[in-house]
């Protein structure tokens, strides 16, 4: 069967055999799919999808008394081809188990544009946001981003079934860079989601990711660890804006846990610890447009007005029912070194910080 979906601007053909019996009836497919875009299947999808294309993919599928099995899988966008198989066990018992492995020997990140796309809806109109705030325009989108997520990983369907999600890429690539490689594992068991983990290994850096998600009545549960040791924000500053000149390497241990109707607010009424470091190289807002770059910037100047480089920025913050308490701040110029104490009311939007700053005399070691 060979068939042009001309509204979602993709070919669908499938092959194989059907054979029928009453007491197990089997079918195997080979199943192929090809577009020019993603975007062009919305009509058939009804949800908005990245601009990604032209892809194309074939796998052998096959269907049984005990659910639905996927082999020989390979599916390209451009350059990045991905490779695997998945079995959905509908027989067992108590709950059907998805079991799914997925391979890339090589990513090209230029193949992912997203422009101006955005998965979720526009929202209000442009004029609008010229009247509100930088803090209420980010509070907005994280709200609207965390309700879509909690709309996908509905309470229900993490009950009703187990899954077993394994990826794994050799190798991934920006132009002609290579960047590194990384792999990550999923788990669905007892009504919960377990990401863990996420590891991403880079020359000289590398960063390794665990979040869980578990509904508790009308609240969502999570748990997010995170430890990066001296990454190059400069390949993700670059991949936001090819322009730029930002470089330098970070460095985060953060755990923090929360509970909240609301996913976007776990962390404003979470529990933990988040040590940063900082390495600048040349920094500027403008790429990571977050109040930590803004307020890091503002502050330098009230430090020493002929600052001409950042040596390194430490901050260690213990966070308690959504309010974060400095362990340690220091931030160190080439002429200055600032030391103080910083309490940061998540829930309040609202920062009290004190800073001392010494000029560097000449010493001996």
């Amino acid at each position: 069967v060979d068939l042009l979906m001309t509204g979602a601007g993709a070919r669908l053909t499938v092959a194989g055999e059907l054979a029928p019996r009453t007491d197990a009836p089997d079918v195997d497919l080979v199943v192929g799919l090809t577009g020019s875009s993603f975007a062009e299947l919305r009509p058939l999808l009804r949800t908005a999808l990245p601009p990604w294309g032209p892809y194309g993919g074939a796998a052998r599928l096959r269907i049984s008394k005990w659910g639905y099995e996927v082999e020989d899988l390979r599916f390209a966008v451009g350059e990045s081809v991905l490779e695997g198989r998945g079995a959905l066990n509908t027989a067992r018992q108590p709950k059907p188990l998805l079991d799914l492995a997925l391979a890339a020997s090589s990513i090209q990140l230029d193949d992912f544009p997203l422009a101006d796309w955005s998965p979720f809806d526009a929202g209000a109109p442009a004029d609008a946001a010229v009247t509100k705030g930088l803090a209420q325009q980010l509070q907005e989108g994280a709200d609207a981003a965390g309700a879509q997520v909690q709309a996908l990983l509905d309470p229900a369907l993490l009950a009703a079934n187990d899954a077993n999600v394994r990826l794994q890429v050799r190798e991934v690539r920006s132009g002609r860079d290579r960047l590194g490689r990384g792999e990550a594992r999923a788990k669905v068991a007892d009504g919960a989601l377990e990401i863990d983990p996420v590891v991403v290994e880079m020359e000289g850096g590398a960063a390794r990711l665990a979040v869980s998600y578990r509904p508790r009545g009308d609240d969502v549960e999570t748990r997010t660890r995170v430890d990066v040791k001296r990454f190059d924000y400069g390949v993700i500053a670059r991949r936001i804006k090819p322009d730029t000149d930002l470089a330098g390497t970070f460095s985060l241990d953060l755990d923090v846990a929360g509970r909240s109707p609301r996913l976007a607010r776990t962390v404003a009424r979470g529990s933990g610890h988040i040590d940063l470091a900082v390495w600048p190289e040349r920094l500027h807002a403008g790429v990571f447009d977050l109040w930590a770059t803004n307020v890091f910037l503002a502050v330098l100047p009230a430090l020493n007005a002929d600052v001409t480089r950042v040596n390194c920025a430490i901050r260690e913050f213990d966070l308690a029912d959504g309010v974060l308490r400095s362990r340690r701040v220091l931030i160190d110029t080439t002429n200055t070194r600032a030391e103080g104490s910083a309490v940061v009311d998540l829930p309040g939007n609202a920062i009290e910080a004190r800073l001392v700053p010494q000029a560097k005399v000449p010493q001996f070691f």
